[in-house]
């Protein structure tokens, strides 16, 4: 009788399957988190996972004192409503799809942590770890608005 030739594979760790990164943040006047339809590019290094925007349209919001922000993990193709719903709802602690990796809460923003007048950067650093989130920032040229800055082109870096 021949025997076959197939090598037997042996697998000692699990397959993970491939993961997106999210921004949300907490919207006020909706009084709920919302996730911009884009996921962040990203880099793993040996250390770091890097994510960024890469152009301004496809986030951009109020900030100011306490807007609180959040990196999530989430599996590959998953749409924006379903993540929502997760991140809005109890069930965030007691699910495997949606991880929060990192929540960012702003500072106050004053003139002496703006450089520019028109555009400037603010890092944020991570609530639980040595992590942090950069934002560009630019003034709203509007007369009566309760928040003088808008953020734009977040990226981050986590430490593995």
């Amino acid at each position: 009788m021949k025997q076959s030739m197939t090598p037997q594979i042996k697998c000692d760790q699990a397959i993970t399957p491939p993961s997106e990164y999210a921004l949300a943040h907490w919207c006020d006047q909706m009084q709920r988190w919302e996730v911009p339809f884009h996921r962040f590019l990203t880099t793993t290094t040996h250390s770091h996972l890097v994510g960024q925007f890469i152009v301004s349209y496809w986030f951009d919001c109020p900030i100011y004192k306490g807007k609180t922000f959040m990196i999530l993990q989430m599996p590959k193709g998953m749409k924006t409503q379903p993540i929502e719903n997760i991140i809005n709802s109890e069930q965030l602690q007691d699910n495997d799809l949606v991880k929060v990796l990192e929540t960012f809460i702003c500072p106050e923003i004053n003139s002496n942590r703006v450089e520019s007048k028109y555009t400037s950067k603010i890092s944020l650093e991570g609530v639980n770890s040595q992590s942090k989130l950069s934002l560009s920032l630019r003034e709203t040229n509007l007369q009566r608005t309760r928040y003088p800055f808008y953020c734009t082109l977040p990226s981050f870096t986590l430490k593995n």
